[in-house]
């Protein structure tokens, strides 16, 4: 009888220390999924930073892409207009 009592109370022990273990653990697997969704939202608005820097630095970029190409074209048609004026000239020169 006093076995079978020993036994039962060495069993609730048992118990109660495997709750206390199963207790912790899943303590620490909410911390580590409230640190990690922390960290996953930390790194997503990071990403997102990095993310619209770029796209305004290419828009940036494309702006001054686009008026370099409009300066280069201005300046083409300048030297054109220049280039078949002084042929112009020569041509008369050469008539006369």
């Amino acid at each position: 009888m006093v076995e079978n009592s020993n036994k039962k109370d060495e069993l609730k022990e048992r118990m109660i220390k495997a709750s206390n273990e199963m207790g912790e653990k899943i303590g620490e697997a909410i911390q580590k999924a409230y640190e990690d969704r922390k960290y996953m939202k930390e790194a997503v608005t990071k990403s997102m930073e990095i993310t619209s820097e770029a796209v305004k630095a290419s828009i940036d970029l494309g702006k001054k892409a686009e008026n370099i190409a409009v300066h280069m074209s201005q300046n083409f048609m300048d030297v054109s207009k220049s280039f078949i004026k002084g042929l112009r000239n020569k041509i008369k020169e050469d008539k006369e």
